[in-house]
Protein backbone atom coordinates (compact mmCIF):
# COMPACT_ATOMS: atom_id res chain seq x y z
CA UNK A 1 0.00 0.00 0.00
CA UNK A 2 3.09 2.46 0.84
CA UNK A 3 4.32 1.69 -2.41
CA UNK A 4 1.27 2.54 -4.41
CA UNK A 5 0.75 5.73 -2.23
CA UNK A 6 4.27 6.88 -3.29
CA UNK A 7 3.45 6.14 -6.77
CA UNK A 8 0.24 8.38 -6.22
CA UNK A 9 1.59 11.00 -4.73
CA UNK A 10 0.21 10.47 -1.44
CA UNK A 11 3.01 11.02 1.43
CA UNK A 12 3.78 9.76 4.35
CA UNK A 13 0.90 7.09 3.68
CA UNK A 14 0.15 4.14 6.57
CA UNK A 15 -3.06 2.27 6.42
CA UNK A 16 -4.43 3.33 9.99
CA UNK A 17 -4.84 6.46 7.95
CA UNK A 18 -7.39 4.58 6.66
CA UNK A 19 -8.97 4.29 9.71
CA UNK A 20 -8.87 8.16 10.65
CA UNK A 21 -10.17 9.06 7.54
CA UNK A 22 -13.03 6.91 7.76
CA UNK A 23 -13.95 7.62 11.83
CA UNK A 24 -13.93 11.31 10.32
CA UNK A 25 -16.21 10.90 7.54
CA UNK A 26 -18.51 9.09 9.39
CA UNK A 27 -18.74 11.48 12.52
CA UNK A 28 -18.77 14.93 10.38
CA UNK A 29 -21.87 13.20 8.37
CA UNK A 30 -23.51 13.16 11.98
CA UNK A 31 -23.83 9.45 12.12
CA UNK A 32 -24.06 7.61 15.18
CA UNK A 33 -20.53 6.57 17.45
CA UNK A 34 -22.01 3.22 17.98
CA UNK A 35 -22.88 2.61 14.65
CA UNK A 36 -19.32 3.43 13.72
CA UNK A 37 -17.45 1.18 16.44
CA UNK A 38 -19.58 -1.50 14.85
CA UNK A 39 -18.76 -1.32 11.63
CA UNK A 40 -15.25 -1.10 12.65
CA UNK A 41 -15.01 -3.77 14.79
CA UNK A 42 -14.15 -1.17 17.91
CA UNK A 43 -15.52 -2.76 21.46
CA UNK A 44 -14.09 0.18 23.19
CA UNK A 45 -14.60 3.66 23.11
CA UNK A 46 -10.92 4.00 23.30
CA UNK A 47 -10.41 3.28 20.08
CA UNK A 48 -13.09 5.80 18.63
CA UNK A 49 -11.63 8.23 20.53
CA UNK A 50 -8.06 7.45 19.04
CA UNK A 51 -9.19 7.24 15.35
CA UNK A 52 -11.53 10.61 15.73
CA UNK A 53 -9.23 12.65 17.54
CA UNK A 54 -7.10 13.63 14.44
CA UNK A 55 -10.07 15.66 12.85
CA UNK A 56 -12.38 16.42 16.05
CA UNK A 57 -10.90 20.17 15.61
CA UNK A 58 -12.26 20.27 12.07
CA UNK A 59 -15.77 18.85 13.57
CA UNK A 60 -16.38 20.82 15.92
CA UNK A 61 -15.83 24.24 13.85
CA UNK A 62 -17.94 22.81 11.29
CA UNK A 63 -20.68 22.11 13.79
CA UNK A 64 -19.89 25.97 15.07
CA UNK A 65 -20.77 27.33 11.74
CA UNK A 66 -24.34 25.55 11.49
CA UNK A 67 -27.37 27.81 12.27
CA UNK A 68 -29.24 26.49 15.68
CA UNK A 69 -33.08 27.83 15.54
CA UNK A 70 -33.16 28.59 18.86
CA UNK A 71 -30.22 31.30 17.73
CA UNK A 72 -32.81 33.08 15.49
CA UNK A 73 -35.26 33.81 19.17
Amino acid sequence: MRRRAALAGIPDFHAHRLRHSKAHEWLAKGRLEGDLMQIMGWQSRTMLTRYAASAASERANAAQLLRDPADQL
